[in-house]
């Protein structure tokens, strides 16, 4: 398996390409790293577009297996003493915490996924 890294870029076709040529598989991050992004609604929407448009270009090779919100963005918050609280499921109070990116991960790219990407 290799990693597209979320600190990265999105790679060439060609890539993706001979990853399922080759039979390797593709665990692919979002392009977050290190970070806690603020969830402003015109960057929620730049974001949305982006996740869609990339997921519809690259949706149909088989070697993507993983899609991956981020890099290392929840060890930072860990690392800031960010607020995350795992049982807390109501995605609207994420954004009123100190760690609004968590909406950007689980919800945004969450929904992304899951309207775009077959079972």
């Amino acid at each position: 398996m290799v990693r597209v890294w979320g600190g990265g870029i999105y790679e060439e076709q060609a890539f993706y390409d001979v990853c399922d040529e080759l039979g390797i598989l593709v665990w692919h991050d979002f392009m977050f790293g290190c970070g806690n992004y603020p969830a402003w609604p015109a960057l929620l929407d730049s974001i949305k577009r982006e996740a869609e448009e990339n997921v519809k270009l690259l949706r149909h090779h088989p070697s993507i297996v993983i899609w991956a919100g981020n890099n290392e963005d929840y060890q930072f918050a860990e690392s800031e003493n960010l607020t995350y609280d795992i049982n807390d499921k109501d995605p609207d109070s994420w954004l009123k915490t100190d760690f609004p990116a968590r909406y950007i991960y689980e919800k945004v790219l969450a929904d992304v996924c899951a309207s775009l990407i077959p079972d």
